[in-house]
């Protein structure tokens, strides 16, 4: 048999199966979802969900490495750990797939903490409700979508008997969201390093061989309480000095190439009508400004500092404090192999592979390993809102994609 037809009968042997198990992958992101795994600085909620994925990869008959983030070695000193977080009772999982020796080597990478449940939608955060094609649900879109569609690829990469060549290493790590990482960079320095890694965050299918970047701020405007003085005679408050921030900000954002979110603006204080003490005499805003890629840190701040600086008014002065890391953006090859070899296991001919519309941990393969990294996972839309949901149809399209990649990537026949 030519090794054509000996890879067209491995892709159909490969589909017959994903087409007949299909609805456990539905099942699969289901039950990941209702495993609440909130991410609550400095602590976590991963637990449970960890010991379902690594109890799924057990069952494969894999060897199943569990471990916490700040317990690997050079960890907590690397120049890339972000300080102040907790890790008692959230492990990464991690396992390998062996191949036969002689193939290139592939990462499956995705984090399963979710953002807080904040807010009231249509449907419940953890239920897992099926509706019109949609999957609702926190964390169906980011990522646990993504990551059962893996976990449903190597289950039939295994079932199937492929004779992959590379080695295939799945992980799931814990806290990715609100600036972490610290788990992605630990797998990288526990040896967890290949010729190509996937991530699957959500892009509608879309490779991506780039990512914006971020950092998030808060911005605290400090002065001297207010008089009450319903004459116009009262000098600006630390208020005024914000709101006049909020609108630079916001006047700022068209100009830019990606944007700036502003989530809060307070004073924390009571009204103080009829005490005759004024206005607060301090306030905060948050807010999360986005870069692409070859901008550096350096730049981003010297632009945000020009947009606040002059907004303060009245000798009211504005302290900074960081919320998160600073999130590089990664810039990549567009044709490097694992970017085209993604493109062709989806038989995507339709766009060129773009820049991902969001930060992500992908800087931690691009940066701090020798891993390149592409990033491709379903579509959906509300990520981090009520009403979260992922389209059921891509996410059988990226477990089919995924056993394809692994089967040309792995040089399995």
């Amino acid at each position: 048999m030519s090794r054509s037809s000996a890879t067209e009968a491995a892709t159909e042997t490969h589909a017959a199966w994903l087409a007949a198990h299909r609805a456990e992958l539905l099942e699969l992101v289901r039950e990941l979802v209702s495993l609440p795994s909130e991410n609550r600085p400095p602590r976590g909620e991963e637990g449970p969900c960890q010991l379902r994925v690594a109890a799924y990869l057990s069952s494969l008959g894999l060897t199943v490495d569990e471990f916490a983030p700040d317990e690997v070695p050079g960890a907590t000193g690397h120049p890339a750990w972000w300080p102040g977080r907790e890790y008692a009772g959230r492990p990464n999982v991690a396992a390998r797939l062996r191949g036969r020796g002689g193939g290139r080597s592939l990462i499956f990478s995705g984090h399963v903490d979710v953002v807080p449940a904040l807010g009231e939608g249509a449907h419940g955060y953890w239920d897992g409700e099926v509706e019109d094609g949609r999957l609702y649900g926190r964390g169906s879109l980011d990522m646990k979508g993504g990551v059962a569609c893996y976990l449903h690829a190597l289950r039939c990469l295994v079932e199937c008997g492929a004779p992959l060549a590379g080695d295939i290493v799945v992980e799931t790590t814990v806290d990715e969201e609100f600036g972490g990482a610290n788990g992605t960079l630990a797998c990288r320095l526990r040896g967890y390093n290949a010729d190509g890694a996937v991530l699957p965050e959500p892009t509608g299918l879309a490779v991506c061989h780039a990512t914006r970047g971020g950092i998030q701020y808060r911005l605290h405007a400090r002065g001297e309480k207010g008089g009450m003085d319903f004459g116009g005679g009262a000098p600006p408050s630390p208020l005024h000095t914000l709101a006049r921030t909020a609108v630079a900000l916001a006047d700022a954002e068209p100009a830019r190439a990606a944007p700036i979110y502003q989530y809060l603006l307070h004073s924390g204080d009571e009204l103080p009508w009829g005490t005759g003490e004024g206005t607060p005499a301090s306030g905060v805003l948050e807010f999360w400004a986005e870069i692409l890629p070859g901008t550096s840190r350096e730049t981003l701040e010297a632009e945000l500092r020009a947009i606040v600086e002059p907004a303060a008014v009245g000798g009211v002065r504005i302290e900074w404090e960081q919320r998160t890391r600073f999130l590089p953006a990664v810039d990549q090859d567009p044709y490097t192999p694992i970017v085209s070899a993604m493109r062709a296991a989806l038989g995507d001919a339709r766009a060129e592979p773009r820049v991902a519309p969001f930060a992500s941990d992908a800087f931690m393969f691009s940066e701090h390993s020798p891993t390149p990294v592409v990033v491709c996972g379903p579509g959906g839309d509300n990520p981090h809102a009520p009403d979260e949901y992922v389209l059921v149809d891509d996410l059988h399209a990226l477990s089919t994609a995924y056993v394809r990649l692994a089967l040309d990537w792995c040089g399995a026949l």
